[in-house]
């Protein structure tokens, strides 16, 4: 697959994602049918939901006709500055990323690969970092900054950080839709922007939704979800406890152990922050006597290969 051009048709692009169906011996044995939504495809950095949340920004950003540089905030690590700087390179515009933290004296290979797409990187202490939703606060970074800019939230947020992944739910629903059956999709959870989002856009009957928080609880974000949806008539589960195998960017042994042999069998890369919990969370779930037979579950594979990189054990 290749990025789309702006104006595109997010719809289209959206239907143009594959569902794999694979092989596991986890649902085999439990007679589930599982398949996989390869939005990892989409793009090598411009992937999964990164590129769904960003869509909605880079749209806006693109009618208003303006050439100011893209800013947004993230940490050493993040998957969205490395989405955006790419989406910086790939389509001729500035980026400016505010990183989190003091600057080291060698950057990693996130902070490198966004420098080398062109990248302004600055980095701002700990605790300045935690005004970065203040707008007078921005009004005064931006004249560390040289001058105005044009800002994408954190993560890519907010309500124009749900626009793709509406479609995205939307997809999905139309994917159950053919299915005819009751189908179950699951995607991992920061900070639930694509979950609520999906959740909204689906338009089928036979759609549920569960969302796997990467967090150690899923408090932070629980009660945004639950006013978000109250409207919805269509179930819906948050796993707080059986997905995050102890905490945002926690990668214990055993899950590492477990991320190789699932790899081994689906032949499918995973990232070790959210789509390998995604894994964990659904054979503690079949184990648990949660799932039914012959009842499709679909994982939504939300990209982020780039966070090997922080686990040296996996590159």
């Amino acid at each position: 697959m290749s990025l789309p051009d702006f104006p595109c048709d997010i719809r289209a692009f959206t239907q143009s994602v594959p569902f794999q169906k694979i092989s596991w011996s986890v649902t085999d044995r439990a007679n589930i049918p599982l398949y996989i939504r390869r939005d990892d495809l989409i793009d090598a950095a411009v992937s999964g939901n990164k590129f769904y949340k960003l869509y909605g920004h880079l749209a806006a950003y693109f009618e208003a006709g303006t050439t100011l540089p893209v800013a947004s905030f993230g940490g050493a690590y993040s998957n969205h500055l490395y989405a955006l700087a790419a989406a910086g390179h790939h389509y001729g515009f500035e980026t400016v990323g505010v990183v989190r933290g003091e600057k080291p004296n060698i950057l990693n290979e996130t902070l490198l690969f966004c420098q080398d797409m062109g990248m302004h990187l600055h980095f701002i202490s700990r605790q300045a970092y935690k005004n970065k939703t203040s707008f007078s606060y921005l009004e005064r970074f931006e004249q560390d900054l040289g001058g105005s800019h044009y800002w994408i939230p954190e993560g890519g947020g907010g309500e124009k950080g749900r626009i793709g992944a509406k479609v995205l739910g939307l997809s999905c629903s139309e994917f159950a839709d053919k299915l005819k059956v009751p189908t179950t999709f699951i995607t991992a959870c920061g900070t639930a922007t694509t979950f609520c989002a999906m959740v909204l856009g689906a338009k089928s009957q036979y759609s549920r939704f569960i969302g796997v928080p990467v967090l150690k609880t899923g408090e932070p974000y629980l009660d945004d979800i639950k006013q978000i949806l109250a409207e919805q008539k269509m179930p819906w589960a948050l796993w707080q406890t059986q997905g995050h195998c102890g905490g945002y960017a926690k990668f214990p042994d055993y899950l590492h152990a477990f991320l190789h042999n699932v790899e081994l069998e689906t032949k499918i890369r995973l990232d070790p922050i959210y789509t390998v919990k995604v894994f964990w969370a659904l054979q503690t779930a079949i184990r648990s006597g949660a799932c039914k037979e012959n009842m499709p579950i679909v994982i939504i594979h939300s990209g982020g290969l780039q966070g090997r990189n922080g686990f040296k054990q996996l590159i």
